[in-house]
């Protein structure tokens, strides 16, 4: 889960943030979780 993280960061870190309040999740954290919600067949 660690590496996966890692190489979605590194593919996303060139997404600019909206000008608007910090996020509470990274965009990176964000599309990790929904990677492994996906890979463990949870379905929202």
């Amino acid at each position: 889960m660690i590496a996966r993280y890692v190489k979605i960061d590194d593919d996303r870190a060139d997404v600019a943030r909206l000008p608007e309040r910090p996020p509470k999740l990274s965009h990176s954290e964000l599309l990790c979780l929904a990677v492994m919600q996906a890979m463990l067949g949870f379905h929202s």
